[in-house]
C-alpha cells in the first residue's frame, strides 16, 4: 500500500508508535517540519516517535520530549 507523507491518510490514529526513518531526510526543512507535527497530533499520550537520523528543531516538537538516541515520546 503506497501512502503519501504529506496528503490524506487512511487512519489518523492514535498512534503508540510511528517510525519514520529515512522520509525526513529527503524533504526540505517546511514540508518535513510539517509532517513532525502531523505525526506528534497522531501519537497518542505515552506514544514514541522513531525519526532516525534527521533530528528536527525542537521548536516543532511542543509535546514531544527526547526518548532514546532517535526518537521521541509525546508527553500529553
Amino acid at each position: 500500500v503506497e501512502l503519501d507523507l504529506l496528503g490524506p491518510w487512511p487512519d489518523r490514529g492514535p498512534f503508540d508508535v510511528v517510525m519514520c526513518h529515512g522520509a525526513l531526510a529527503g524533504m526540505s526543512p517546511k514540508p518535513a517540519a510539517r509532517l513532525v507535527r502531523r505525526f506528534a497530533d497522531a501519537l497518542a499520550p505515552g506514544g514514541v516517535m522513531l525519526l532516525g537520523p534527521v533530528r528536527p528543531d525542537s521548536g516543532e516538537m511542543p509535546r514531544l520530549e527526547p526518548y532514546g538516541p532517535a526518537g521521541y515520546r509525546k508527553i500529553a
